[in-house]
């Protein structure tokens, strides 16, 4: 399906950016400095540098919005973040049993977008220009904390991973402004009705997380495989439009190298 993209942009306003890359260095040292300076230090413990890439699904709308022009209010647009790859690296820390693992690691989507459409869409037969979605590009970021329960022994080569973790993650969309000149004014309407739904957002928002997966090696290098549900809110939404609580997944493979 045709995808419309207008020829303008709106939101790069530097300041914007400044401020949520100062949030995302504030949140890690802060991360940081919670973990106590002899967890490193002590005998037994294991500390590796690990790195993943994967994909995200979201299975929930961004947010939804309702128009205010007269002949369209029996209209609804909703977004979605379409499927993206996403990438992440950080720190692992095995305690000496070898059961439990911490982890504190940054993962990012790459070349995101998301989608927006009429409602009604969905369900009518009528696949014209009013059913077009429209895209824009999104980088969704997140710094995140995990404790990881590993089954079976330190020496076993293959385990099973249960996961929990919370962390914060932020969005940056790069939308473009609507084309008033397009022949069909209703398109016009549509577009304006889209932009809300990705402003205002607050610039970190908190999720929780919990999945499963497994673990390949006893040695310095480990690999493993996960399955990750995440559910927060989208605190997005300007006028008469509202974000929503999401239910994202995330799939990925990664390795880890011990260091310690």
């Amino acid at each position: 399906m045709e995808r419309t993209r207008p020829a303008r942009r709106f939101n790069t306003d530097w300041r914007q950016l400044v401020n949520v890359r100062a949030t995302w260095i504030v949140s890690g040292l802060l991360a940081l400095a919670l973990v106590p300076p002899s967890l490193i230090a002590q005998d037994g413990w294991t500390v590796r540098l690990a790195g993943e890439v994967g994909g995200f699904l979201s299975t929930r709308d961004l947010g939804k919005n309702v128009g205010t022009v007269q002949e369209l209010q029996v209209l609804q647009v909703t977004s979605r973040m379409d499927q993206a790859p996403v990438v992440g690296g950080g720190f692992e820390a095995v305690m000496p049993d070898g059961r439990t693992m911490f982890r504190a690691l940054f993962r990012s989507t790459v070349s995101g977008s998301a989608s927006a459409k009429v409602a009604l869409c969905e369900i009518a037969d009528d696949r014209g220009a009013l059913c077009v979605p429209r895209v824009v590009d999104v980088t969704m970021a997140s710094f995140l904390g995990e404790i990881v329960f590993l089954q079976g022994e330190a020496d076993d080569t293959f385990r099973q991973n249960f996961i929990i973790g919370t962390g914060l993650r932020s969005y940056r969309f790069t939308a473009e402004a609507c084309d008033p000149d397009v022949s069909l004014y209703a398109l016009f309407t549509i577009c304006e009705m889209v932009l809300p739904m990705y402003q205002d957002q607050v610039s970190v928002q908190p999720f929780v997380e919990f999945g499963f997966g497994w673990s390949y090696g006893a040695g310095p290098i480990n690999a493993y495989v996960r399955a990750l549900g995440v559910v927060g809110p989208y605190a997005g939404g300007r006028g008469t439009a509202e974000g929503s609580y999401q239910t994202d997944a995330t799939f990925v493979a990664g390795l880890s190298f011990r260091v310690r």
